[in-house]
């Protein structure tokens, strides 16, 4: 399989993909199920070979990052604190306490 011969059969979409991939990793949760740094790392080797512009692969890798970023937060902000109403930070056990006992 040549790899040269996929990019440049892909075009355009190869930096579509590099970009959803960061964006997604670095968003809500969605970076568990994406392998955003093997991503950039293959992209990173074939900017290298000269397959893809180096300039646009950083800024859409950072551009990316910050969208995604961005993403995670505006989804925890809209539904954290409906998630978490009646948490506190000094409510629950402490790990490695013992449980409480009534006399």
């Amino acid at each position: 399989m040549d790899v040269g011969a996929l990019i440049e059969a892909a075009g355009w979409w190869s930096c579509v993909v590099v970009f959803a991939v960061t964006a997604g990793e670095t968003s809500a949760f969605i970076g568990v199920l994406l392998p955003g740094e093997t991503v950039i790392l293959l992209a990173s080797a074939l900017a290298g070979r000269g397959d893809l512009d180096p300039l646009l692969l950083s800024a859409l890798v950072v551009a990316g990052g910050m969208t995604g970023d961005g993403l995670g937060y505006a989804l925890g902000s809209g539904t954290g604190g409906a998630r978490t109403a009646g948490w506190s930070a000094g409510s629950g056990p402490r790990a490695g306490s013992a449980s409480p006992t009534t006399s």
